[in-house]
C-alpha cells in the first residue's frame, strides 16, 4: 500500500466555465512528484452528477472540453504516481434532476436532502430501490472498461437509507407490508 495519498475532491458545478482549460499534465503530476505523494485519487464523476470525462451514461460536465480523467490518469502514472478512480454513488444531482422518481422519498413523501430541508442546499439522495441503482453501476462499468489502468475504484457514499419511495411502495405492496408503518 502506498503512504502518502491524496484524495483530489473535485466536486465542480456546471456554472463553473472552462472547467480544465489551464490544465498542464506535467505540471499537476510534478507537483504531486515534488511532493512525494504515491497515490491520487482522481474523479470520474462527482456529487452535481458530472463525468470529467466523455460519457454515454449520465453527462459529461458541460465546459470540460477533454478527457480529464485520462490526462490525469496518464500524467500520474507517468510519474509512477498511483490513481485510484472516483464516482460518487448515492449523491448525483444530475441524475436527481432529470429523474425525479429516482429520489429517496422519507415518510411523507417528500425528497431527502443533505441538510434535512427537501429544497434547500445540498445533495438530493437517490434511492438504491429505484433503476438509479443500474444507472450507477453502468456508470461504474464503463469507467472499468474505459480505463481498466486506473488503480482500483473509490465509490463514495454508497449507503441507503430507509426509503418510502414509490420503488420501495411497491415492493413492500407485493410482500403485503405497509410502508407507512416504520417497524414494515
Amino acid at each position: 500500500m502506498r503512504l502518502r495519498q491524496i484524495h483530489l475532491d473535485f466536486h465542480t458545478s456546471e456554472r463553473i466555465e472552462d472547467i480544465g482549460s489551464r490544465f498542464d499534465a506535467k505540471k499537476f503530476a510534478a507537483a504531486f512528484k515534488a511532493a512525494q505523494v504515491d497515490s491520487v485519487t482522481i474523479f470520474s464523476k462527482c456529487h452535481h452528477g458530472h463525468s470529467y470525462h466523455p460519457t454515454s451514461i449520465g453527462r459529461m460536465h458541460p465546459h470540460l472540453k477533454f478527457d480529464l480523467l485520462r490526462a490525469q490518469l496518464d500524467a500520474l502514472h507517468a510519474e509512477d504516481i498511483k490513481a485510484p478512480v472516483y464516482l460518487s454513488a448515492g449523491w448525483d444531482e444530475y441524475a436527481a434532476n432529470i429523474n425525479p422518481g429516482w429520489r429517496l422519498m422519507d415518510e411523507k413523501g417528500l425528497p431527502k436532502r443533505v441538510g434535512g430541508d427537501p429544497l434547500g442546499d445540498g445533495w438530493a439522495f437517490l434511492d438504491f430501490a429505484s433503476p438509479y441503482l443500474d444507472y450507477l453501476c453502468r456508470q461504474v462499468e464503463e469507467v472499468m472498461v474505459y480505463y481498466p489502468d486506473g488503480d482500483g475504484s473509490f465509490i463514495d457514499s454508497p449507503y441507503q437509507q430507509p426509503s418510502a419511495g414509490p420503488w420501495t411502495q411497491a415492493r413492500m405492496d407485493a410482500q403485503g407490508l405497509d410502508w407507512q408503518n416504520p417497524a414494515d
